[in-house]
């Protein structure tokens, strides 16, 4: 039996044991592979071993289906919740191009199939207008190992945003997938602090969410803008709970959004204007009026400020009948007191 059988039959005897966690099915696969006798010596076993990875092993153990997409269903508890257009629209060209080379991952549910890796594929395959997808079928794995596998995956390809994260771990908690915190932090190998500040963020509003998915990759000559970093999203995320505990408009945080999300502001400023909000050092801006101009026997203008509902009076009548008319009908108009003369 040369070194690739015994290495499948290896990780098909591993995955089998549906009990044992995911991370560890290769690890089993290994094991028991260097039990046998190859024939090879331990450092030629070594050197095997570096290229046996989980996404190459997969595709080796199991075989490839062509899988209508019209029976293809997007994993709920897939690790990546933000898919950039830009690189959708790219993936459908490629595929066109050259098809798929990489298979993704799914396990059968009845009739249908529900997606664990490959969600990007499987958009720029119906943007490309193709009809089938190639899948890797897995059997037999929680929603724990579900969602494991689909954080590896995307962590090894091209690491999804922090509100990402925050977005799935949310699901994850409110499902019950994993009962506390600290379960999920051990899943995904983050501290418990991370995982709160990172839930955090899943607090922001659905404006800011369409702002982070629609935010250009690159400014109009190509150049491409930074990722936006955790801690900015954090900060940000903090700023905009201020504004609501103030019953204040999120327009501000927005602003600084869309600064963050080329560049062009940092953690520190947004930690700025935030605490600059809590004191109330924030120069308001100027408020607009509607204006109507008085003529006749009376001269001025009436000023209505919409924003807060203010209205300003100011005119001349020189005329003391005429002013004294216009008095008595807004002292009946409006509930008023008589108020001490000032300087």
């Amino acid at each position: 039996m040369n070194t690739k059988q015994s290495k499948l039959q290896a990780l098909a005897a591993a995955a089998a044991a549906s009990s044992q966690p995911l991370d560890s099915i290769f690890d089993a696969a290994e094991n028991t592979l260097q039990s046998q006798k190859t024939g090879h010596s331990s450092n030629s076993f070594s050197e095997t071993k570096t290229t046996f990875s989980r996404e190459t092993s997969g595709a080796e153990a199991n075989e490839i289906e062509a899988v209508s997409l019209s029976i293809i269903d997007e994993n709920p508890l897939n690790a990546r919740r933000i898919y950039k257009s830009e690189r959708v629209k790219a993936m459908a060209a490629a595929l066109a191009t050259d098809g798929q080379l990489q298979p993704g991952l799914a396990i059968k549910k009845g009739d249908r199939y529900v997606l664990i890796a490959g969600h990007y594929r499987l958009r720029g395959l119906k943007q490309a207008g193709k009809q089938t997808m190639d899948l890797i079928i897995k059997d037999n794995l929680s929603d724990q190992q579900i969602y494991k596998l689909s954080y590896s995956e995307n962590k090894e390809r091209n690491d999804q945003s922090p509100l990402d994260d925050a977005l799935a771990w949310r699901k994850l908690l409110d499902d019950k997938v994993f009962a506390l915190d600290r379960d999920l932090a051990e899943a995904v190998g983050k501290k418990p602090a991370m995982v709160s500040k990172t839930l955090s963020i899943a607090k922001i509003s659905k404006e800011a969410q369409c702002r982070i998915e629609e935010a250009p990759e690159s400014d109009g000559e190509g150049s491409p803008y930074p990722e936006i970093a955790f801690t900015v999203l954090y900060a940000y995320a903090q700023l905009e709970a201020v504004l609501r505990n103030k019953n204040l408009p999120i327009t501000i945080a927005l602003d600084a959004l869309d600064k963050a999300l080329i560049g062009r502001i940092t953690r520190e400023q947004i930690d700025l204007l935030r605490h600059n909000i809590e004191t109330g050092k924030v120069r308001k801006g100027k408020e607009t009026s509607k204006q109507y101009k008085v003529s006749g026997n009376c001269t001025g203008v009436f000023k209505d400020f919409a924003d807060s509902g203010r209205v300003e009076v100011k005119i001349t009548i020189k005329d003391p009948q005429v002013r004294q008319s216009l008095i008595e009908e807004l002292c009946r108009r409006f509930q008023h007191e008589v108020l001490p003369n000032s300087e």
